[in-house]
């Protein structure tokens, strides 16, 4: 059975359609023949045998001999259970016909529930034979009320009687009827009631519309909305050290609410499927003509239907290679007049080969259709993220605590930014800004614009490379900062340290004899244009995500990637090692696929948000899907109400200007005033030693001392030189070395 938001049923063909209206035809049929008083005797069924003379003013079925044979028939058999059951099914009908708002696509549960139905009701009327005799009699079912099902299964010597009495023959009809109702409740109803009825008993208001346009009062403390060029001008509020998160004054878990589904733009078509019967028949024709044209002993046995794919399912005769179907991809692809297509040979876990092929239209992913998924509402996840529907329809979901960091990669127009306000939007949904705090970095100007107000926010939103390495240095900072915490409580990460009792940390003094604080949050880094950072500043940032990928899993710190350009100079080894978890857009070419992924496949995808995504902590194989679609007003509606609740408590970049250079921070340096958490900087540092204790200032030898690479001993030369540490590369002979001892760096 689908779950809640299963394949929607506003999208039916004609034929289904017309299937419907003969069925309610059907149902009127039915009760004109079995209509005791307007049309049906029971005489008539002796005259039609012979039993009786023929008079043909007392024969009155509407219907003649095929409505007398067929009332007779079905009163026999389920005896006065057929009017209550006619009823029931005419009101599925005349719903699946005329009104099918919030309708559920038919599976076979919900055609079981109409026979289920008729046999509980003929079963609680064969327990009590002497009911509605006046009926009974009329209808010459004199002692059996429920005909011949309720007589040979709840009778007095009936089956059921026999084994479970009147007591137990009663709830198991009973139970039969509860079943079929609640069957045709979930299928027909419960899309057009459920959420009024949630609401009511929630307490909320059920005739409040499903989209609102929200008016919010002002922010507290919150920036004025400027043009995107003067977002750099924004000033920076008052020093604040790293391990001290405040907690807005005005935000606590008894008065801050999360947002809740109104604000986002209600899905009037929840569809998982955006192939329809029609298409889906015809590729089978299609594929199944392929495959005979070319003398390949295989059949198309399986269908699975998702938003943008469907996935065809190719039983293969056994001795069969593979390859002969792979090889056949471009036969394929003409024959199904589609730009492209996926096979997999074979489908993971099972013994079949699977075809992926684009449907015509696509079906929409919303992200209030995936918040209201049971997937979304049951979630278990430390930090759940939202990524999409699969191929079959389910919704998925990382849990970012796992990956523990994320990298996005995509062409422009593939969904890369879409995807990244879906994660995003996924978080907000989740946690209060005492449980989560956001930095967003952001080159173009104009992709996290609309969260500038966010009382998430550590500090405003980044625009330049400068301000990102400062950043990502105070992040750094808070990272070893909340290292030394955890030693002091003995907590291996920031789960364990904020599920000790409350007071119980608190009640530990720092160095500095202040109390550790209760709980801390969780905080996520978004950057979005990685390329662009690494052009204009990769020797300042690419160190500092390699630290923190390397070593902030435990304290919390979460790293979300996005860029268009995946080559190999932006996502480096260091970072393909640190960032198992992946999601890979369409990508330009098999190569930019393979730096993301370790294979191709990134290359062949639709755009608009289909993506294959690796993630280990969920399976070993990666899952094609649809991304969840979150438009820019359903964000402004978010974050004005977040706004609204609490004010910002955004901290000042320049302190870590002061603790990374010579006043007198903090943070452990080195020579030159850098970092020597960075491990580039550590290298760095033992190359120098290394050459004033070898005299040695050659790339090979720190290659052979460092037990490093060749291209990555150059660069370590190379910035030595920029040092003034040795000299240059002379056109003969070795460098000079141009210091006595590390002092003279200082």
């Amino acid at each position: 059975m689908e779950t809640r938001n299963g394949p929607n049923d506003s999208d039916v063909s004609g034929a289904q359609l017309v299937g419907r209206f003969v069925l309610l035809l059907l149902c009127v049929f039915l009760f004109l023949a079995l209509c005791p008083v307007l049309s049906f005797h029971r005489d008539e069924v002796e005259m039609v045998r012979g039993g009786l003379p023929l008079d043909p003013l007392f024969r009155k079925n509407l219907f003649g001999t095929l409505g007398v044979t067929v009332a007779w028939g079905l009163l026999l058999t389920f005896g006065l259970a057929v009017y209550p059951a006619l009823l029931f099914l005419f009101i599925a009908a005349l719903r699946r016909s005329f009104w099918r708002t919030g309708v559920i696509r038919a599976e076979w549960a919900y055609y079981v529930s109409f026979p289920l139905f008729c046999f509980g009701v003929a079963m609680l009327l064969g327990i009590w034979p002497k009911m509605l005799p006046e009926l009974t009699t009329l209808l010459n079912l004199h002692d059996m009320p429920g005909g011949v099902v309720g007589l040979s299964l709840c009778g007095e010597k009936g089956l059921l009687t026999y084994l479970l009495n009147d007591t137990g023959s009663g709830i198991l009809a009973g139970l039969f009827i509860c079943v079929s109702l609640l069957i045709v409740w979930y299928y027909d109803w419960r899309g057009a009631f459920g959420e009024k009825l949630e609401r009511m008993m929630e307490g909320g208001d059920i005739t409040a519309p499903p989209r609102e346009e929200p008016s919010f009062p002002p922010p507290q403390n919150t920036t004025v909305s400027r043009p995107a060029e003067e977002q750099l001008e924004i000033p920076f509020p008052t020093n604040v050290p790293p391990g001290d998160l405040p907690v807005p004054e005005d935000c606590s878990a008894s008065n801050f609410q999360l947002p809740p589904l109104s604000l986002l733009e209600e899905d009037r078509n929840r569809s998982v499927s955006g192939a329809d019967a029609q298409e889906i028949e015809e590729n089978k024709r299609r594929l199944q003509y392929t495959l005979d044209q070319f003398n390949v002993p295989a059949h198309v046995r399986d269908v699975v239907s998702g938003p943008q794919v469907t996935m065809y399912k190719i039983q293969t005769e056994p001795g069969l290679r593979l390859n002969s179907l792979t090889r056949l991809e471009r036969e394929f692809t003409a024959q199904l007049e589609v730009k492209s297509l996926v096979i997999q040979a074979p489908i993971p876990g099972e013994s079949m080969v699977g075809i992926q092929i684009p449907n015509r239209h696509c079906a929409k992913v919303s992200v209030r259709s995936l918040m209201e998924d049971e997937t979304w509402r049951n979630a278990r996840e430390d930090i759940p993220l939202l990524l999409g529907r699969n191929i079959l329809g389910k919704s998925l979901l990382l849990d970012l605590a796992k990956a523990p960091h994320l990298l996005v990669a995509g062409t422009t127009n593939s969904g890369k930014s879409v995807c990244m306000n879906l994660l995003i939007m996924s978080l907000l949904f989740r946690f209060r800004p005492d449980q989560l705090r956001l930095i967003m970095v952001d080159p173009k100007f104009v992709e996290f614009a609309p969260y500038a107000n966010l009382p998430h926010l550590l500090m405003p939103v980044i625009n330049s490379a400068e301000q990102v390495s400062l950043a990502l240095r105070w992040a750094i900072q808070e990272m070893n900062h909340r290292l030394s915490l955890f030693q002091r409580v003995l907590a291996k990460n920031l789960k364990e340290y904020n599920s000790h009792p409350a007071g119980q940390n608190s009640s530990v003094l720092d160095d500095a004899g202040t109390p550790l604080p209760d709980r801390m949050p969780y905080i996520v880094i978004f950057i979005d244009e990685l390329a662009d950072l690494m052009l204009n500043a990769k020797k300042e940032i690419d160190p500092c995500i390699s630290n923190l990928a390397a070593k902030s899993r435990a304290t919390g710190i979460h790293l979300v990637l996005a860029t268009q350009r995946p080559d190999v100079k932006v996502i480096t080894g260091t970072i393909k090692a640190n960032f198992p978890s992946r999601i890979a857009l369409k990508c330009a070419t098999q190569t930019d696929s393979m730096t993301v992924l370790g294979t191709k496949g990134a290359e062949v995808l639709l755009g608009n948000g289909d993506l294959l995504l690796m993630a280990p902590a969920v399976s070993n194989v990666q899952e094609r899907m649809q991304g969840g679609w979150v438009s820019t007003e359903e964000i402004k509606h978010v974050v004005a109400y977040l706004a609204s609740q609490a004010r910002q408590e955004l901290r000042d970049l320049q302190a870590v200007k002061v603790d990374d250079g010579t006043e007198g921070g903090n943070a452990s340096h080195g020579a030159g005033g850098n970092d020597l958490d960075d491990p580039e900087e550590q290298l760095i540092q033992e190359a120098i030693d290394i050459i004033l204790r070898d005299k040695q200032p050659s790339i090979s030898y720190i290659q052979r001392r460092l037990n490093i690479g060749y291209n990555r001993a150059a660069g370590i030369m190379e910035e030595l030189e920029e040092r003034g540490v040795v000299g240059p590369m002379p056109s003969s002979g070795k460098r000079k070395i141009l210091i006595q001892s590390k002092e003279e760096l200082m």
